[in-house]
């Protein structure tokens, strides 16, 4: 039966029967009662998965990842892909919208290096989360696309991790070099600042064997020092002998821009373990005993003993 074989208000329906043309389902419509007729595969590539505004990927340099979230290392450079699937004229918009100490020291802010083809990439030092946002904007500046993220939590493997932050109110200019703090660790037997023998961890001493001879995996490492504002500096102990070890912060040159402002945090087995802010460092040569921390019981004490003048302690 065909059309011309029904009435007028009447079409030929699927079944071979004139039906009213409201009783055609449209070409689109998707039986509500059948539990399959809906379905995507989003496994397949051509099964409505958005390939034109995908979730941008992160990655540590040097591993593999294919999804928005990560975990890296301090000091990793990450890398971040938001590419279309398409030759559309568009432009990449990343932006930071969290890191760690953000709250309160927004020169901690890692540098973004964006790139035209839509990926860009960063540094990350401190340990924490870090959130980046992506949005996609056509050639008139329109977003076309929803606004994603991905995120990469920086964190340690050491058995202690000691790292230091300032900042400055006096330096207004924040693109000048800014005052330089110091992070020392020091062994129970040592005194602050000494080299011969080398029982205290700093830049001038960025490690020492302190366990067994020869064996580099239980000796502290500096593992980053920085002459200016804001950090961070850090210190890692990946395998310590269960002793007491003293964490400090010296005001090597405070560049005439005033007091600094620091803050210390201990992590242990890779947890944050104790958190000193808002240090305060008056002036060039103070020294700042900032806590203990006993290796073998995995706990820490705060000392709090300031010292105005430090080469004569």
């Amino acid at each position: 039966m065909s059309d011309s074989e029904c009435p007028t208000d009447r079409v030929c329906g699927d079944e071979g029967v004139c039906v009213a043309p409201d009783d055609e389902p449209d070409a689109g419509d998707v039986d509500n009662n059948d539990p399959d007729a809906g379905d995507v595969d989003n496994n397949d590539p051509d099964g409505g998965s958005d390939t034109l505004c995908p979730a941008p990927t992160i990655t540590p340099a040097g591993a593999q990842n294919d999804s928005s979230s990560a975990s890296a290392l301090p000091g990793s450079t990450i890398r971040l892909d938001g590419r279309r699937d398409d030759d559309a004229v568009v432009t990449y918009q990343w932006r930071f919208v969290d890191f760690p100490y953000s709250e309160t020291i927004a020169e901690l802010e890692p540098k973004l290096v964006a790139h035209a083809n839509g990926t860009a990439d960063f540094k990350a030092e401190a340990l924490g989360l870090y959130t980046v946002e992506l949005e996609v904007k056509d050639a008139n500046g329109a977003s076309v696309c929803p606004p994603t993220t991905a995120q990469v939590l920086v964190e340690t493997d050491d058995q202690i991790y000691v790292e230091l932050v300032w900042e400055t109110p006096g330096q207004t200019d924040k693109d000048a070099s800014g005052p330089d703090l110091e992070l020392h660790y020091k062994h129970p037997n040592g005194t602050w600042a000494q080299w011969d023998p080398p029982l205290d961890i700093f830049w001038y001493v960025p490690t020492a064997d302190w366990g067994i001879p020869g064996d580099s995996s239980d000796d502290p490492v500096m593992r980053r020092f920085i002459d200016h504002g804001p950090g961070p500096e850090a210190i890692a102990h990946k395998k310590a002998d269960p002793l007491v070890y003293s964490v400090g912060v010296y005001s090597y040159d405070d560049k005439d821009f005033g007091p600094s402002f620091a803050t210390v945090r201990v992590y242990l087995d890779g947890e944050l373990a104790d958190e000193v802010p808002n240090i305060e460092m008056p002036e060039t040569n103070h020294f700042y005993e900032v806590l203990t921390i006993d290796a073998g019981q995995q706990t820490t004490e705060y000392l709090d003993n300031h010292y105005e003048d430090f080469l004569e302690m």
